[in-house]
């Protein structure tokens, strides 16, 4: 059976990265796309297939059908939505940065594991090569002393 995603925030990202995996998964559904904006969250909920569309994120959580929330707005909204999902018993999966300080990481991670619900974060550039050269530079120690 198919694990039922939702997606809040279709934007550039998600239209490019997110939903067409979703879409190509053979082990997930979309099964909704919310948009403040009825057109927009129509629009891509028609162009990747996805059973509903909302406008509200409230409206989303109570559908029965999701299991999953992809949170993909601007990271302001992040500790909100995750806290809102993870209280609604919903998976989630959000963009990075994940939150805007470490307190507010810890409250969205509190909020999932009392929820006993699954948090990951979409951070996938451990192969890029600027990070590859700071981790080289940070073993042979040409950056000196890190502290933090």
């Amino acid at each position: 059976m198919a694990l039922g995603w939702g997606l809040i925030g279709p934007g550039l990202h998600a239209d490019k990265r997110i939903l067409p995996a979703i879409k190509q998964s053979a082990s997930s559904k979309l099964i909704g796309v919310c948009h403040y904006n009825k057109e927009k969250a129509d629009f891509f909920a028609k162009r990747y297939e996805a059973k509903r569309s909302y406008t509200t994120m409230e409206e989303m959580l109570a559908d029965h059908e999701i299991q999953v929330v992809d949170v993909a707005t601007p990271e302001t909204m992040h500790k909100e939505q995750v806290i809102k999902a993870a209280q609604a018993g919903k998976h989630v999966r959000c963009e990075f940065p994940l939150a805007l300080t470490a307190d507010e990481c810890q409250e969205m991670l509190t909020a999932c594991d009392k929820a006993k619900v699954k948090l990951a974060t979409g951070f996938a550039w451990a192969q890029h090569p600027a990070h590859i050269e700071m981790k080289k530079r940070v073993a042979n120690g040409s950056l000196g002393e890190i502290r933090f």
